[in-house]
């Protein structure tokens, strides 16, 4: 390609004319425009990133207190099977000391039934 100068007041001038410093201008507000745009396609990619980050420790969040109430809930049942299973010996203890005090007095019984009848 031959170098053809528009700037017809000095057309030995390699500088070229006011058609190429147009094109250049073209050319740098074209690369500046899509530098725009990337920077604009960053900006909003950030944003999408910090929305669903956001997203994501509040769900992390409701998980971990979803956690610390379910613990919480079992805790209260362990408690409360600790306690029934206290309740359940003290009253397998009874029942126990009932049924030996009903054997007591069972034998005791027959063994008054035979003195009266041995006599």
């Amino acid at each position: 390609m031959v170098y053809e100068p528009t700037d017809n007041q000095n057309p030995e001038s390699n500088q070229g004319g006011d058609n190429d410093m147009g094109l250049v201008e073209d050319m740098s507000e074209y690369a500046q425009d899509r530098m725009d745009d990337g920077m604009d396609a960053t900006d909003a990619y950030e944003d999408a990133i910090d929305h669903y980050s956001d997203d994501l420790n509040e769900a992390d969040a409701k998980l971990q207190s979803v956690e610390t109430a379910l613990r919480q809930e079992l805790l209260a049942v362990s408690i409360k099977g600790g306690e029934m299973q206290r309740v359940i010996g003290h009253l397998e203890g009874k029942i126990d000391a009932r049924e030996d005090d009903r054997e007591d007095t069972m034998d005791s019984i027959r063994a008054s039934y035979n003195n009266i009848t041995d006599r």
